[in-house]
């Protein structure tokens, strides 16, 4: 197209052909198989040719940091006109100078009325243009925090490197350098979630939240060749907006155990769970770690009983967990383990990392020897009692699904037709127990009823709950678990969208009302190549992107709802102050 061009213009016109463009204007123009490359190198020596500059030292930025430059009308008036050519010519050089734009478009404003002021900012900045080519590479490197950058810098190196390996080690240095203060600075003001008034707070202010379960992290960082599935999960949710994550801090026996034997534990599976929490600072999320099973997988409760029944002691059901003094031995030297653990990334005792939100005693506690809950009820206050001797910085809660017991009668008709041991209400009021958690999995208890009816029931049991925990127990609430199944009958993607979508509005609506939801973990997220752990209620965010965009919607709609509280928190701060002040005598 050129060459058709070129040759049609030169039988209209008297022209040569000058061949590729090298210098136009002031501007220097490189064409390679590569691309098109301009500067306006010859142009800047030219300026400060110009200006009397070309022999002062240079400086290694263009403004000086934090500087607000002014009219300063009481300051000593310089030549317009000089200063004038200096600022035109600097801003014919931005064409290619994006690094000068900043510093010359605010002297620009000042070049009716320049003062000496003004003259040294643009005496800065033609310094900086001396700062030419000398044979020194620049270091440049940029952080993340998610998925937003944290710190960046493109800066030229101090020395003249020998070679590109000397200069690659100069700028891996620099990096070492900033990561390390980049750590100090996010360690600083990461602080621990607390409660007051039926809310969770961070930061002094109200904290409300969306996400999710990955009980698998810990089992598959045990590799470190797998470690990456977890930094592939938090790095999705955090994109998704997703804050807190639930998961194991237990693995009794069995394949990849934490605890092979009580009291004896596997360094490597123990540094795999550091990777977990170190990895979750990363990415701003907040966890929440369950120091033991009810069900079978991976141990539980009965790994236990067995490891007793090994050393001789009677046991007659796993229930005794509940009441056995050398069961309640082990598991309490579980939690000491867990919680006294000194993470080997990180370099910080767990029970002083703000990663971890909360402790939970156990995921669904069940007890078929007593369904009154008044079992359980003991066992918890005892439990909690001993974990809060251990840490209390760190929130606490049972990992209950919400069954109710006979605390209230009448609300067991809410219960899906049955009970478990468990009591919402009696096991909720213990003290030590910070929120109240429930589980939702209408798909399986009542499994062969109509969607709408499993629909229907989710809604009384999420009404149900909220109402008790703003009511009677004035402690937050959240939905720890819930999912929509693969395996259910009838199941498709848009069944689930809809699904979620329909319990996050409600989820929503009972926060904004102000009462005491707080946020929701959807069971489960995972990475791909995750086949084995599959259970039907497996999210891969990648893969499904009308379930991502549900899940970013929520959150966003939660951390929405969380600045309108911080702001009704900070009004009512300033009335409570204000009225202090008037009784004041």
């Amino acid at each position: 197209m050129c060459d058709e061009f070129k040759k049609s213009m030169m039988l209209e016109f008297d022209i040569s052909d000058l061949g590729r463009m090298r210098y136009f204007l002031g501007v220097e123009v490189l064409q390679s198989s590569d691309g098109i490359f301009v500067c306006q190198r010859k142009y800047a020596r030219e300026i400060l040719a110009r200006f009397g500059m070309d022999k002062i030292n240079p400086m290694k930025n263009p403004i000086v940091p934090g500087t607000k430059l002014s009219k300063d009308e009481a300051g000593t008036k310089v030549d317009a006109t000089l200063f004038k050519q200096i600022v035109g010519s600097l801003i014919y050089l931005t064409a290619t100078r994006l690094d000068l734009m900043y510093g010359v478009s605010v002297n620009s404003r000042f070049m009716s009325c320049p003062t000496e002021l003004h003259w040294l900012a643009a005496n800065r900045i033609l310094r900086y243009l001396k700062d030419l080519d000398d044979q020194k590479n620049t270091s440049g490197y940029v952080f993340l925090l998610g998925s937003g950058a944290v710190s960046w810098s493109s800066k030229k190196q101090p020395v003249v490197t020998l070679s590109t390996t000397e200069a690659e080690y100069i700028a891996a240095a620099s990096c070492a350098c900033q990561i390390l203060a980049c750590e100090a600075r996010v360690l600083s003001n990461v602080r621990f979630v607390t409660t007051r008034d039926s809310h969770f707070f961070l930061n002094g202010s109200p904290f409300l939240f969306n996400g999710f379960n990955a009980y698998w992290m810990m089992h598959v960082s045990a590799d470190p060749g797998e470690r990456y599935k977890v930094s592939e999960v938090f790095r999705e949710a955090s994109a998704a907006g997703l804050t807190v994550c639930r998961t194991w801090a237990f693995s009794d026996g069995g394949d990849r155990a934490l605890q092979i034997s009580p009291g004896t534990y596997d360094e490597t599976v123990f540094q795999g769970l550091d990777f977990v929490i170190s990895e979750a600072r990363k990415y701003g999320i907040r966890l929440i770690l369950s120091f033991v099973n009810n069900y079978n997988d991976f141990g539980g409760r009965s790994q236990y009983a067995q490891w007793a029944r090994n050393a001789g002691v009677q046991i007659r059901s796993e229930d005794d967990f509940y009441t056995n003094q050398v069961l309640k031995a082990y598991y309490k030297n579980h939690i000491k383990r867990v919680v006294t653990r000194f993470n080997t990334i990180n370099k910080i005792a767990y029970k002083d990392d703000p990663t971890i939100m909360a402790w939970e005693l156990m995921n669904e506690p069940r007890c078929q020897a007593d369904y009154s809950g008044k079992t359980i009820n003991g066992w918890v206050q005892e439990m909690a009692t001993f974990v809060k001797s251990l840490d209390n910085r760190h929130l606490l809660e049972i990992g209950m699904e919400g069954f109710y017991g006979d605390t209230m009668p009448k609300r067991k008709q809410v219960n899906p037709g049955y009970q478990v041991g468990t009591d919402f209400i009696s096991n909720n009021l213990i003290k030590e127990i910070d929120f109240a958690t429930i589980h939702a999995y209408p798909d399986i208890w009542l499994s062969g009823k109509s969607a709408n009816e499993q629909m229907a029931f989710m809604e009384r049991w999420m009404s149900s709950h909220w109402n008790d925990a703003k009511g009677i127990l004035k402690k937050p609430l959240i939905i720890a678990e819930f999912g929509k199944s693969s395996k259910d009958p009838g199941y498709s993607l848009t069944m689930r969208d809809l699904y979620m979508s329909d319990v996050y509005r409600d989820i929503y609506r009972f926060a904004r009302t102000g009462g005491t939801m707080s946020g929701s973990l959807v069971w489960q997220l995972m990475a791909q190549g995750m086949e084995s752990y599959y259970d039907g209620y497996e999210i891969i965010l990648s893969q499904n992107p009308s379930t991502a965009g549900i899940m970013s919607r929520q959150s966003h709609a939660m951390t929405d709802l969380s600045h309108l509280f911080i702001g009704l928190h900070q009004a009512q701060l300033a009335m409570h102050n204000q009225n202090k002040r008037k009784s004041a005598p």
